[in-house]
C-alpha cells in the first residue's frame, strides 16, 4: 500500500510540476516520504522547486534563498521544520496561488502562526495538528500536493 501511494504521489507531483521534474528523482521523493521529520532545507528545496521558474539546484541553496526572502521563520536554523514554518514558506512561495487563503490576521501579522491557521482553515493541513508540530515526509508531500493542485476545501 505504501509503495502504491508513493508511486501515485510521485506521478502526480511530476505531472503537476513538470518544469522542476528534472531536479527531483524518485529516490529523493521516496527518501522524503520515509522521513519521520523533514528539515527546513528539504522543505525549501521541494517547495521552491514547485513554486519558482528557476529553482535552486540543491537543498542548501534553497534554504539560503528562503531565509534571505523571509519565507522561513526568523528562528529557522536548518533543523526540522514545523507546520507553522512550512505554512509560512508555502504562503510566501506560492503567493499568487495562496493569496486568498491568508486571513485578516495573516495580512496584519504575516508569521508562521497565522500562516498555519490560514492553511488549516482552507483544508491544506488536515487532522489534529498544531503550529509547532514537526512535519513528516508523507505529511509534507500531501500538503504540497494539495497546494500545487489547489485542492483546499475553501478555495
Amino acid at each position: 500500500m505504501k509503495h502504491l501511494y508513493c508511486m501515485s504521489l510521485l506521478c502526480v507531483m511530476l505531472l503537476l510540476s513538470v518544469r522542476s521534474a528534472h531536479s527531483q528523482t524518485a529516490a529523493d521523493i521516496e527518501k522524503l516520504l520515509d522521513a519521520e521529520e523533514i528539515t527546513c532545507s528539504q522543505a525549501a528545496y521541494f517547495v521552491l522547486a514547485a513554486a519558482l521558474e528557476n529553482p535552486p539546484q540543491n537543498p542548501e541553496a534553497a534554504f539560503t534563498l528562503a531565509r534571505e526572502n523571509g519565507w522561513l521563520p526568523a528562528k529557522a536554523e536548518g533543523g526540522n521544520i514545523t507546520l507553522g514554518g512550512l505554512s509560512l514558506l508555502m504562503m510566501k512561495a506560492f503567493n499568487q496561488r495562496l493569496a486568498q487563503a491568508g486571513g485578516l490576521m495573516y495580512r496584519l501579522f504575516p508569521g508562521s502562526r497565522y500562516a498555519y491557521r490560514a492553511m488549516a482553515s482552507h483544508g491544506f493541513i488536515e487532522g489534529r495538528t498544531y503550529p509547532g508540530q514537526n512535519v513528516s515526509g508523507g505529511q509534507f508531500l500531501r500538503i504540497l500536493e494539495k497546494v500545487i493542485a489547489g485542492e483546499g476545501t475553501k478555495q
